[in-house]
């Protein structure tokens, strides 16, 4: 059956998803610069106006094929999967889902920096470097936060992760914290040295947890498209309760992180200032795990093809209706 293709990680199904990947971006940021519609719903923050449409163009698809790769190598590294491409499979069909997704916007870049972060968090089981990994995570948030503000909830990971994995001294409680400010500091002294801090206390303090109205209009076709991967979600996660006892204790560790990781995703996409539907992203990561976690456990190909189907034909219908 078809699902063999991706229980393995040969040069090949990598190179696929890839290529599908490439295309679906690419495919994404031509509606974008060829539908005055679609740029007028899904505007490119002020953070990258300066740049002209080829290279937002090329900033967009590096971003997405960034993200896949990090996904890709987050699960094999840390061993959350054994040895498949399933979470790369569904990381691809949620960005097929809305081409939105693939254009260059806050929340896509910031989810960059936070999947960085989340794989320096997740390598934290080796107990090797813990200090300069919990240094880079604060730091990687910190860039994440001043591009998109309510990436700062992700912080409580840091912390979390601390608590699960263990930290080897006190101090590396404090690290992450130092980390987290280095990039507020040198935005402070760039705009003390050019006497622009008002400009500074503005933008990134007092207008920072702006709520807005939702822009984003959920259609019956919306509610059924994302009630399904909910469903699905939920399902998966229980089934892997179920199973836990027959997991390694740091894969358990890992998918204890992956579960955190979206619930402050959820909760991001439910009060972020950006709601027009490219915040979605957020949760993909965790999302795709989760789902590849429950597809790797079955044992029946009928089970793993029914689950992926359901998935695909989801994305399918969709765009049908």
């Amino acid at each position: 059956m078809f699902t063999r293709f991706f229980d393995n990680t040969r040069p090949i199904t990598v190179l696929v998803l890839f290529v599908t990947l490439t295309v679906i971006s690419i495919t994404g940021v031509y509606i974008y610069f060829t539908d005055i519609d679609f740029q007028t719903t899904y505007l490119v923050d002020s953070y990258f106006e300066f740049f002209g449409n080829f290279t937002k163009a090329i900033l967009s698809v590096f971003l997405i094929l960034a993200l896949g790769f990090l996904v890709n190598f987050i699960v094999h590294d840390n061993s959350i999967t054994r040895g498949n491409s399933y979470a790369l499979l569904f990381f691809v069909v949620l960005v097929a889902s809305d081409p939105s997704l693939t254009i260059l916007n806050p929340v896509l870049a910031s989810v960059f920096f936070v999947v960085l972060a989340l794989k320096d968090l997740l390598s934290l089981h080796e107990h090797k470097e813990m200090t300069q990994k919990l240094f880079n995570t604060g730091l990687l948030l910190g860039i994440a936060s001043v591009i998109y503000p309510y990436a700062i909830l992700y912080v409580v990971l840091i912390f979390l992760g601390i608590v699960i994995y263990g930290a080897d001294s006190w101090r590396q409680w404090f690290i992450p914290i130092l980390g987290i400010v280095v990039p507020y500091y040198v935005l402070f002294s760039w705009h003390f040295w050019f006497d622009k801090l008002d400009y500074y206390w503005d933008t990134f303090f007092i207008k920072t947890f702006y709520i807005t109205e939702s822009s984003f209009h959920e259609s019956i076709e919306t509610l059924v498209v994302w009630g399904v991967f909910t469903l699905l979600t939920i399902f998966s996660i229980l089934d892997y309760s179920k199973n836990k006892s027959s997991h390694k204790l740091d894969t358990r560790k890992g998918y204890t992180m992956t579960y955190l990781a979206l619930f402050v995703g959820v909760i991001i996409t439910l009060v972020g200032s950006i709601n027009n539907g490219q915040e979605l992203i957020i949760l993909f990561l965790p999302i795709s795990i989760i789902w590849a976690k429950f597809v790797q456990h079955q044992k029946k190909e009928l089970y793993k093809t029914i689950f992926i189907l359901v998935v695909v034909l989801n994305i399918l219908l969709s765009f049908a209706l």
